[in-house]
């Protein structure tokens, strides 16, 4: 996690977060990063349905992704950020787009966070 990475280059040259004014963090009282499989076999209609289900801005994000995926370089290294308040359907968004770009990605790697700070 970013912030051990922080804390110990701070020790390493003397500090804390407080020697700058900040409140000390337990790094062990933070979420921790969940790795979640994805399955990568690819069910087309299964997909095509959850596609149908979108609501219009879901679909607006998926279609804006994988437009720009198609016509740009596939691979080449890209990253898109879903944001949005939760309930909004940025999992359902991403699981879409993911499905999608297994069949054209050699590599495809995604990150979510999600939780309190």
């Amino acid at each position: 996690m970013a912030i051990q990475d922080i804390l110990a280059t701070l020790r390493l040259h003397g500090h804390n977060l407080s020697s700058f004014g900040l409140p000390e963090i337990d790094v062990k009282s933070l979420p921790q990063p969940v790795e979640t499989p994805v399955n990568d076999s690819i069910d087309e209609a299964e997909v095509l349905q959850m596609v149908a289900q979108a609501n219009g801005d879901q679909r607006t994000i998926i279609d804006d992704i994988l437009e720009w995926m198609l016509q740009n370089n596939i691979f080449k290294a890209n990253a898109y950020f879903i944001d949005g308040p939760g309930g909004t359907g940025k999992t359902f968004v991403w699981s879409i787009d993911a499905s999608f770009l297994y069949e054209f990605c050699t590599i495809l790697r995604l990150f979510l966070w999600h939780g309190q700070v």
